[in-house]
């Protein structure tokens, strides 16, 4: 319990929660360590939490994050994937970047959309556009960001290097599951190039891209590279083999941004800050 008390007080300070919300996280540790369980426990408890985790379906726990953008309401439901992605992204805070003021925000893989609820608190952005090509996660994307008092345009499609249709895999797993993958339900999903999404929504300039779309990242920006010169910081995760990874970083490098990368053994995390 320690451990998450000082993480979730942590995470109360820096986004302005209010003595009740503070008080209401703390009060469900019992239903975060049982996600927890599920998740990463090993024998017998894993079991146990693994089949005690469906009874929380439909639980939701709501609370207001501020930050220097504004108030978003946090809407949290107990599935281990969604609540994994708010604690990478408000928790741990993985796409933390030193930006000065933005107002254009666009979401390359939007998933359940905690990223664009962290950017909401952080920046005063007027302009949201959240492209997701998961036809099984558009509701949830949708409740997720109701909670932003931004105006928000969400796409339903996967980048990729031609307009029209693609092959997409769903995964039990929302967080693994794209165009790359092979192991899940395939289904034909509308495609788009980043350049056409962009100009059918008038962003001439966007000041924060967040692009973690698994592993289709190298041939979207490899299609049509010069398309990067609009974007002001590109922040996301670099996937598939160490080639590829390797020459997109180079490819986003050429475009003019200052990089910081950070390797790992399967998928690097990037920031990249026009020069």
């Amino acid at each position: 319990m320690s451990e998450f008390a000082d993480r979730t007080n942590r995470y109360a300070d820096r986004f302005q929660l209010s003595r009740a919300d503070r008080l209401r996280l703390l009060m469900h540790y019992p239903q975060f360590k049982l996600i927890h369980v599920h998740g990463y426990g090993v024998g017998w408890r894993q079991g146990v939490a693994r089949h005690l985790a469906p009874l929380l379906r439909g639980w939701t726990l709501k609370h207001e994050a501020r930050g220097p953008g504004g108030a978003v309401q946090i809407c949290l439901t107990f599935i281990p994937n969604d609540i994994a992605s708010f604690m990478e992204v408000f928790y741990e805070r993985c796409y933390e970047v030193d930006l000065t003021t933005a107002t254009t925000y666009v979401d390359a893989g939007a998933n359940i959309g905690m990223a664009a609820c962290y950017f909401a608190t952080q920046h005063p952005l007027k302009k949201m556009l959240l492209i997701e090509a998961n036809p099984d996660l558009m509701k949830t994307l949708s409740n997720t960001v109701a909670g932003i008092p931004h105006p928000i345009d969400i796409e339903h499609a996967a980048l990729s290097a031609q307009d029209g249709t693609i092959s997409f895999t769903i995964s039990d797993n929302h967080r693994m599951s794209g165009i790359a993958y092979e192991d899940g339900r395939r289904v034909t999903v509308p495609s788009q190039t980043f350049r056409s999404v962009l100009d059918r929504h008038g962003l001439t300039e966007v000041d924060i891209l967040k692009m973690d779309i698994e592993g289709a990242e190298h041939d979207v920006l490899a299609s049509d590279p010069e398309v990067l010169r609009r974007v002001r910081c590109l922040v996301g995760e670099l996937h598939y083999s160490r080639a590829a990874r390797d020459a997109t970083a180079k490819l986003i490098a050429d475009q003019g941004f200052d990089m910081k990368l950070d390797r790992a053994d399967e998928v690097d995390t990037l920031v990249a800050v026009r020069r």
